[in-house]
Protein backbone atom coordinates (compact mmCIF):
# COMPACT_ATOMS: atom_id res chain seq x y z
CA UNK A 1 0.00 0.00 0.00
CA UNK A 2 2.97 2.47 0.94
CA UNK A 3 4.33 1.68 -2.73
CA UNK A 4 1.02 2.67 -4.50
CA UNK A 5 0.83 6.33 -2.07
CA UNK A 6 5.06 6.67 -2.91
CA UNK A 7 4.02 6.12 -6.81
CA UNK A 8 1.16 8.20 -7.27
CA UNK A 9 3.19 10.72 -5.22
CA UNK A 10 5.85 11.07 -7.68
CA UNK A 11 3.96 10.58 -10.79
CA UNK A 12 1.49 12.98 -10.48
CA UNK A 13 3.25 16.34 -10.76
CA UNK A 14 4.48 14.71 -14.58
CA UNK A 15 1.16 13.57 -15.33
CA UNK A 16 -0.14 17.47 -14.35
CA UNK A 17 2.87 18.78 -16.20
CA UNK A 18 1.60 16.84 -19.05
CA UNK A 19 -1.80 17.85 -18.77
CA UNK A 20 -0.59 21.25 -18.94
CA UNK A 21 1.10 21.34 -22.16
CA UNK A 22 -1.15 21.93 -26.08
CA UNK A 23 -0.56 21.34 -29.68
CA UNK A 24 -0.59 23.79 -32.37
CA UNK A 25 -0.10 22.99 -35.34
CA UNK A 26 -1.41 24.05 -39.19
CA UNK A 27 -0.12 25.28 -42.74
CA UNK A 28 1.67 28.09 -43.71
CA UNK A 29 1.43 29.59 -47.23
CA UNK A 30 2.17 32.30 -49.85
CA UNK A 31 -0.82 34.73 -49.28
CA UNK A 32 -1.07 35.73 -53.03
CA UNK A 33 -0.45 32.33 -54.79
CA UNK A 34 -1.46 29.52 -52.00
CA UNK A 35 2.17 27.86 -51.94
CA UNK A 36 2.89 25.71 -49.35
CA UNK A 37 5.80 27.39 -47.70
CA UNK A 38 8.80 25.25 -46.55
CA UNK A 39 11.41 25.76 -43.97
CA UNK A 40 8.95 28.43 -42.51
CA UNK A 41 10.20 29.79 -38.87
CA UNK A 42 7.22 29.25 -35.83
CA UNK A 43 8.36 30.45 -32.74
CA UNK A 44 7.11 30.98 -29.48
CA UNK A 45 8.29 34.05 -27.29
CA UNK A 46 9.74 34.30 -24.10
CA UNK A 47 9.15 29.93 -24.46
CA UNK A 48 12.97 29.45 -26.34
CA UNK A 49 10.92 26.87 -28.74
CA UNK A 50 10.95 27.13 -32.16
CA UNK A 51 10.25 24.95 -35.05
CA UNK A 52 9.95 24.87 -38.90
CA UNK A 53 7.75 24.04 -41.48
CA UNK A 54 7.75 20.30 -43.53
CA UNK A 55 8.21 20.47 -47.19
CA UNK A 56 4.40 20.64 -47.33
CA UNK A 57 4.23 23.60 -45.58
CA UNK A 58 2.92 21.91 -42.43
CA UNK A 59 4.27 22.23 -38.60
CA UNK A 60 3.60 21.02 -35.18
CA UNK A 61 4.69 23.16 -32.00
CA UNK A 62 3.57 21.97 -28.45
CA UNK A 63 3.81 24.65 -25.94
CA UNK A 64 2.37 25.30 -22.46
CA UNK A 65 -1.21 25.75 -21.96
CA UNK A 66 -2.83 29.47 -22.14
CA UNK A 67 -1.88 32.40 -23.57
CA UNK A 68 1.13 32.37 -26.81
CA UNK A 69 2.56 34.40 -28.61
CA UNK A 70 3.53 33.08 -31.83
CA UNK A 71 5.80 34.75 -34.45
CA UNK A 72 5.47 33.42 -37.86
CA UNK A 73 8.09 34.43 -40.35
CA UNK A 74 10.09 33.29 -43.77
CA UNK A 75 12.49 35.07 -45.84
CA UNK A 76 11.48 37.35 -48.40
CA UNK A 77 7.71 37.83 -46.10
CA UNK A 78 6.71 39.83 -43.74
CA UNK A 79 6.58 38.42 -40.20
CA UNK A 80 2.82 37.66 -38.72
CA UNK A 81 2.80 37.74 -34.84
CA UNK A 82 -0.42 35.89 -32.95
CA UNK A 83 -1.47 35.62 -29.96
CA UNK A 84 -3.51 32.29 -29.32
CA UNK A 85 -5.14 31.22 -26.12
CA UNK A 86 -4.36 26.85 -26.05
CA UNK A 87 -6.55 25.89 -23.81
CA UNK A 88 -6.89 22.46 -26.61
CA UNK A 89 -4.75 20.83 -29.47
CA UNK A 90 -5.12 23.57 -32.05
CA UNK A 91 -5.25 23.56 -36.00
CA UNK A 92 -4.90 27.22 -37.85
CA UNK A 93 -3.83 28.43 -41.36
CA UNK A 94 -0.97 30.86 -41.48
CA UNK A 95 -0.96 33.37 -44.67
CA UNK A 96 2.38 35.39 -45.25
CA UNK A 97 2.78 38.18 -47.68
CA UNK A 98 5.62 39.10 -49.51
CA UNK A 99 8.04 42.11 -48.28
CA UNK A 100 9.34 43.74 -51.25
CA UNK A 101 11.22 46.81 -49.31
CA UNK A 102 13.97 47.00 -47.56
CA UNK A 103 14.45 48.53 -44.85
CA UNK A 104 17.98 49.72 -42.72
CA UNK A 105 19.83 46.38 -42.21
CA UNK A 106 21.97 46.53 -39.67
CA UNK A 107 24.76 43.45 -39.29
CA UNK A 108 25.95 41.98 -36.03
CA UNK A 109 28.29 39.16 -34.82
CA UNK A 110 26.42 37.01 -32.33
CA UNK A 111 26.74 33.08 -31.76
CA UNK A 112 23.29 31.54 -32.98
CA UNK A 113 22.30 28.33 -31.86
CA UNK A 114 20.06 26.92 -34.25
CA UNK A 115 22.44 27.02 -36.96
CA UNK A 116 24.17 24.13 -34.61
CA UNK A 117 21.16 21.90 -35.35
CA UNK A 118 21.07 22.72 -39.57
CA UNK A 119 22.51 19.67 -41.03
CA UNK A 120 25.83 20.13 -42.49
CA UNK A 121 26.37 20.22 -45.70
CA UNK A 122 22.65 21.40 -46.59
CA UNK A 123 21.69 24.12 -48.79
CA UNK A 124 18.38 25.59 -49.61
CA UNK A 125 17.46 27.53 -52.39
CA UNK A 126 14.19 29.15 -52.94
CA UNK A 127 11.88 30.09 -55.75
CA UNK A 128 12.72 34.41 -55.27
CA UNK A 129 16.50 33.17 -55.17
CA UNK A 130 15.85 31.03 -58.53
CA UNK A 131 14.39 34.24 -59.98
CA UNK A 132 17.41 36.58 -59.43
CA UNK A 133 20.20 33.96 -61.49
CA UNK A 134 21.82 35.58 -64.09
CA UNK A 135 21.33 33.96 -67.42
CA UNK A 136 23.11 33.03 -70.39
CA UNK A 137 21.73 33.72 -73.95
CA UNK A 138 18.35 34.43 -72.45
CA UNK A 139 18.20 30.50 -70.51
CA UNK A 140 17.99 30.68 -66.61
CA UNK A 141 19.94 27.39 -65.19
CA UNK A 142 19.15 25.66 -62.42
CA UNK A 143 21.69 23.23 -62.41
CA UNK A 144 24.51 26.07 -62.82
CA UNK A 145 22.95 27.73 -59.68
CA UNK A 146 24.62 25.07 -57.57
CA UNK A 147 28.17 25.90 -59.20
CA UNK A 148 28.63 28.90 -57.08
CA UNK A 149 28.35 27.16 -53.79
CA UNK A 150 31.54 25.97 -51.91
CA UNK A 151 32.77 22.43 -52.49
CA UNK A 152 31.48 22.18 -56.40
CA UNK A 153 32.93 22.29 -59.02
CA UNK A 154 31.84 22.50 -63.08
CA UNK A 155 32.81 19.75 -65.28
CA UNK A 156 33.49 21.16 -68.96
CA UNK A 157 32.75 24.54 -69.58
CA UNK A 158 29.16 25.33 -70.23
CA UNK A 159 27.95 22.02 -69.14
CA UNK A 160 25.22 21.71 -66.56
CA UNK A 161 27.14 18.29 -64.89
CA UNK A 162 28.21 19.18 -61.18
CA UNK A 163 31.48 17.68 -59.23
CA UNK A 164 30.76 18.18 -55.72
CA UNK A 165 33.50 17.45 -53.38
CA UNK A 166 35.63 15.45 -55.77
CA UNK A 167 32.91 13.07 -56.83
CA UNK A 168 31.07 12.44 -60.84
CA UNK A 169 28.64 14.27 -62.36
CA UNK A 170 27.04 10.18 -62.06
CA UNK A 171 27.65 10.20 -58.47
CA UNK A 172 24.80 12.61 -57.40
CA UNK A 173 20.91 11.90 -56.70
CA UNK A 174 18.72 14.53 -58.63
CA UNK A 175 15.05 14.30 -57.56
CA UNK A 176 12.08 15.78 -58.77
CA UNK A 177 8.82 15.87 -56.35
CA UNK A 178 10.71 12.78 -54.86
CA UNK A 179 11.38 10.79 -57.89
CA UNK A 180 14.83 10.51 -59.86
CA UNK A 181 16.07 11.55 -63.01
CA UNK A 182 18.03 9.99 -64.60
CA UNK A 183 19.27 12.38 -67.22
CA UNK A 184 19.18 16.23 -66.79
CA UNK A 185 20.71 17.92 -69.31
CA UNK A 186 19.49 19.22 -73.02
CA UNK A 187 22.25 19.89 -75.94
CA UNK A 188 24.97 17.55 -74.80
CA UNK A 189 24.92 19.51 -71.24
CA UNK A 190 24.84 22.89 -72.08
CA UNK A 191 21.32 23.48 -70.17
CA UNK A 192 19.73 21.23 -67.69
CA UNK A 193 16.18 19.63 -68.12
CA UNK A 194 14.68 21.73 -65.23
CA UNK A 195 12.62 25.02 -66.41
CA UNK A 196 13.46 27.74 -63.59
CA UNK A 197 9.64 29.05 -63.72
CA UNK A 198 8.32 25.44 -62.73
CA UNK A 199 10.80 25.16 -59.77
CA UNK A 200 9.33 26.21 -56.36
CA UNK A 201 12.76 25.16 -54.17
CA UNK A 202 16.01 22.90 -54.01
CA UNK A 203 17.24 21.43 -51.31
CA UNK A 204 21.32 20.38 -51.74
CA UNK A 205 22.97 18.15 -49.42
CA UNK A 206 26.81 17.74 -50.14
CA UNK A 207 26.99 15.30 -47.03
CA UNK A 208 25.35 13.87 -44.27
CA UNK A 209 22.37 12.92 -46.24
CA UNK A 210 19.32 12.21 -44.73
CA UNK A 211 17.90 8.38 -44.83
CA UNK A 212 15.05 8.73 -46.90
CA UNK A 213 17.72 9.23 -49.52
CA UNK A 214 19.16 6.31 -49.43
CA UNK A 215 23.18 6.05 -49.72
CA UNK A 216 24.92 8.33 -52.57
CA UNK A 217 28.38 9.11 -53.02
CA UNK A 218 28.63 13.08 -53.81
CA UNK A 219 25.77 14.75 -53.33
CA UNK A 220 21.81 15.02 -53.70
CA UNK A 221 19.71 17.66 -55.21
CA UNK A 222 15.99 17.55 -54.38
CA UNK A 223 13.94 19.91 -56.20
CA UNK A 224 10.10 20.80 -55.81
CA UNK A 225 7.74 21.83 -58.46
CA UNK A 226 5.14 24.83 -58.35
CA UNK A 227 1.58 23.68 -57.04
CA UNK A 228 0.18 26.42 -59.29
CA UNK A 229 -1.74 29.85 -58.14
CA UNK A 230 -4.76 29.05 -56.17
CA UNK A 231 -6.46 32.37 -56.15
CA UNK A 232 -5.56 34.09 -59.76
CA UNK A 233 -4.68 32.79 -63.13
CA UNK A 234 -1.39 33.46 -64.96
CA UNK A 235 0.32 32.85 -67.96
CA UNK A 236 3.61 33.84 -69.50
CA UNK A 237 5.30 33.50 -73.04
CA UNK A 238 8.87 33.77 -72.90
CA UNK A 239 11.13 33.57 -76.17
CA UNK A 240 15.33 33.17 -75.52
CA UNK A 241 17.99 32.25 -78.27
CA UNK A 242 17.87 28.24 -77.12
CA UNK A 243 14.49 27.73 -76.19
CA UNK A 244 10.90 29.56 -76.17
CA UNK A 245 8.54 28.92 -72.73
CA UNK A 246 4.83 28.73 -72.06
CA UNK A 247 3.41 28.70 -68.50
CA UNK A 248 -0.21 28.51 -67.40
CA UNK A 249 -1.39 28.62 -63.67
CA UNK A 250 -4.42 29.03 -61.43
CA UNK A 251 -6.83 27.84 -59.52
CA UNK A 252 -9.11 24.93 -60.45
CA UNK A 253 -11.82 25.37 -57.04
CA UNK A 254 -10.36 29.07 -55.92
CA UNK A 255 -8.65 28.67 -52.25
CA UNK A 256 -8.85 24.72 -52.42
CA UNK A 257 -6.76 23.60 -55.68
CA UNK A 258 -4.91 24.80 -58.50
CA UNK A 259 -2.93 23.45 -61.38
CA UNK A 260 0.31 24.26 -62.92
CA UNK A 261 1.58 23.54 -66.34
CA UNK A 262 4.83 24.49 -68.70
CA UNK A 263 5.98 23.99 -71.73
CA UNK A 264 9.99 24.62 -72.99
CA UNK A 265 11.18 23.97 -76.32
CA UNK A 266 14.47 24.83 -78.43
CA UNK A 267 13.57 26.40 -82.19
CA UNK A 268 17.05 25.35 -83.28
CA UNK A 269 15.79 22.35 -85.26
CA UNK A 270 13.36 24.28 -87.34
CA UNK A 271 16.42 26.88 -87.74
CA UNK A 272 18.63 24.02 -88.76
CA UNK A 273 16.75 22.70 -91.11
CA UNK A 274 15.45 25.49 -92.63
CA UNK A 275 19.15 27.22 -93.24
CA UNK A 276 20.34 24.15 -94.77
CA UNK A 277 17.31 23.44 -96.92
CA UNK A 278 17.39 27.06 -98.31
CA UNK A 279 21.34 26.54 -98.34
CA UNK A 280 20.75 23.24 -100.62
CA UNK A 281 17.98 23.86 -102.74
CA UNK A 282 19.53 23.27 -106.09
CA UNK A 283 21.59 20.75 -105.18
CA UNK A 284 21.55 17.63 -106.17
CA UNK A 285 23.61 16.10 -102.97
CA UNK A 286 21.64 17.30 -99.49
CA UNK A 287 22.30 16.81 -95.92
CA UNK A 288 20.00 18.03 -93.77
CA UNK A 289 20.72 18.33 -89.87
CA UNK A 290 18.33 18.88 -87.02
CA UNK A 291 18.76 18.85 -83.64
CA UNK A 292 15.77 19.83 -80.98
CA UNK A 293 14.77 19.39 -76.91
CA UNK A 294 11.07 19.80 -75.13
CA UNK A 295 10.71 20.17 -71.54
CA UNK A 296 6.93 19.43 -70.22
CA UNK A 297 5.79 19.80 -66.19
CA UNK A 298 2.58 19.40 -65.05
CA UNK A 299 1.17 19.53 -61.69
CA UNK A 300 -2.77 19.73 -60.03
CA UNK A 301 -3.43 19.67 -56.49
CA UNK A 302 -6.52 18.84 -54.36
CA UNK A 303 -7.66 19.45 -50.88
CA UNK A 304 -9.74 16.79 -50.19
CA UNK A 305 -10.69 17.79 -47.00
CA UNK A 306 -9.44 19.62 -43.74
CA UNK A 307 -6.97 17.20 -43.00
CA UNK A 308 -5.99 15.57 -46.62
CA UNK A 309 -4.17 16.58 -49.21
CA UNK A 310 -3.46 15.20 -53.19
CA UNK A 311 -1.09 16.26 -55.48
CA UNK A 312 0.01 14.68 -59.24
CA UNK A 313 2.96 15.93 -60.71
CA UNK A 314 3.99 14.95 -64.21
CA UNK A 315 7.20 15.76 -66.37
CA UNK A 316 8.46 14.68 -69.80
CA UNK A 317 11.90 15.47 -71.27
CA UNK A 318 13.43 14.59 -74.32
CA UNK A 319 16.21 15.55 -76.85
CA UNK A 320 16.63 14.30 -80.84
CA UNK A 321 19.40 14.60 -83.02
CA UNK A 322 18.69 13.88 -86.31
CA UNK A 323 19.84 14.44 -90.12
CA UNK A 324 18.42 13.32 -93.78
CA UNK A 325 20.87 12.35 -96.77
CA UNK A 326 20.17 12.10 -100.14
CA UNK A 327 22.41 11.99 -103.44
CA UNK A 328 20.67 11.80 -107.26
CA UNK A 329 22.79 11.44 -110.20
CA UNK A 330 21.52 11.19 -113.61
CA UNK A 331 23.61 10.23 -116.58
CA UNK A 332 23.43 9.41 -120.13
CA UNK A 333 23.36 5.56 -118.88
CA UNK A 334 23.01 5.38 -115.09
CA UNK A 335 20.29 7.07 -112.94
CA UNK A 336 20.49 6.45 -109.34
CA UNK A 337 19.23 8.13 -106.00
CA UNK A 338 20.32 7.54 -102.64
CA UNK A 339 18.21 8.63 -99.03
CA UNK A 340 19.87 8.31 -95.58
CA UNK A 341 18.45 9.23 -92.59
CA UNK A 342 19.83 8.86 -88.83
CA UNK A 343 18.51 9.81 -85.52
CA UNK A 344 19.43 9.63 -81.69
CA UNK A 345 16.88 10.28 -78.59
CA UNK A 346 16.78 10.13 -74.76
CA UNK A 347 15.11 11.63 -72.40
CA UNK A 348 13.21 11.32 -69.46
CA UNK A 349 9.71 10.70 -68.25
CA UNK A 350 8.52 10.74 -64.85
CA UNK A 351 5.06 10.76 -62.75
CA UNK A 352 4.23 11.22 -58.69
CA UNK A 353 1.13 10.69 -56.70
CA UNK A 354 0.91 11.96 -53.49
CA UNK A 355 -1.64 11.73 -50.69
CA UNK A 356 -0.58 14.07 -47.52
CA UNK A 357 -2.65 13.21 -44.48
CA UNK A 358 -2.42 15.05 -41.08
CA UNK A 359 -3.13 11.98 -38.52
CA UNK A 360 -3.32 14.20 -35.54
CA UNK A 361 -1.75 17.43 -34.00
CA UNK A 362 1.57 16.42 -33.64
CA UNK A 363 2.04 13.25 -36.77
CA UNK A 364 1.79 14.05 -40.32
CA UNK A 365 1.76 11.39 -43.10
CA UNK A 366 2.79 11.46 -46.69
CA UNK A 367 2.57 8.65 -48.70
CA UNK A 368 4.19 8.90 -52.32
CA UNK A 369 3.54 6.27 -55.72
CA UNK A 370 6.59 7.32 -58.69
CA UNK A 371 7.24 6.16 -61.41
CA UNK A 372 10.43 7.00 -63.63
CA UNK A 373 11.33 5.99 -67.46
CA UNK A 374 14.61 6.88 -69.09
CA UNK A 375 14.47 5.79 -73.09
CA UNK A 376 17.48 6.22 -75.12
CA UNK A 377 17.37 5.04 -78.73
CA UNK A 378 19.06 5.58 -82.46
CA UNK A 379 18.08 4.20 -85.68
CA UNK A 380 19.65 4.20 -88.86
CA UNK A 381 18.04 3.66 -92.05
CA UNK A 382 18.13 4.30 -95.58
CA UNK A 383 17.25 2.97 -99.63
CA UNK A 384 18.75 3.21 -102.80
CA UNK A 385 17.08 3.29 -106.47
CA UNK A 386 19.13 2.53 -109.61
CA UNK A 387 17.74 2.43 -113.29
CA UNK A 388 19.77 1.05 -115.95
CA UNK A 389 17.58 1.22 -119.04
CA UNK A 390 14.56 -0.58 -118.64
CA UNK A 391 15.71 -2.58 -115.69
CA UNK A 392 14.98 -0.91 -111.85
CA UNK A 393 16.87 -2.81 -108.57
CA UNK A 394 15.61 -1.39 -104.81
CA UNK A 395 17.05 -1.96 -101.53
CA UNK A 396 16.53 -1.08 -97.54
CA UNK A 397 18.04 -0.92 -94.92
CA UNK A 398 17.87 -0.34 -90.80
CA UNK A 399 19.57 -0.83 -87.71
CA UNK A 400 17.40 0.09 -84.42
CA UNK A 401 18.73 0.40 -80.67
CA UNK A 402 16.39 1.06 -77.77
CA UNK A 403 17.50 0.95 -73.97
CA UNK A 404 15.11 1.52 -71.04
CA UNK A 405 15.69 2.21 -67.36
CA UNK A 406 12.38 1.65 -65.42
CA UNK A 407 12.22 2.88 -61.61
CA UNK A 408 8.68 2.13 -59.54
CA UNK A 409 8.33 3.34 -55.96
CA UNK A 410 5.96 3.78 -53.14
CA UNK A 411 7.01 5.37 -50.31
CA UNK A 412 6.19 6.50 -46.71
CA UNK A 413 7.03 9.56 -44.40
CA UNK A 414 5.80 9.74 -40.89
Amino acid sequence: MRIFIFLFIVLLPFSLFAQLRRTISGYISDAQTGERLYAATVSGQNTGTWTSSNRFGFFSLTLPEGAVTLKFSFVGYQPQTRIISLQADTLISISLKTNNTLGEVTIKGSSNNQEEDDRMGHMRISTKTLAKLPSLMGEKDVMKSLMILPGVQQGTEGSSGIFVRGGSPDQNLILLDDVPLYNVSHLFGFVSVFTPEAINSIDFYKGDFPARYGGRLSSVVDLRMKDGNKYKRETSINFGLISSQFTTEGPIKKGESSYFFSVRRTLLDLIFKGVAKLAQRNMNEQSIPAYGFYDINGKVNFKLNENNHLYWSFYSGKDNLSFDYSDYNKTMIKEDKQETNGALHWGNVMTALKLNSQLNSRLFLNTTFSGSIFNYGNLFAGSTWTKIGEDESKSHYSLEYQSQIRTIGIKSDL
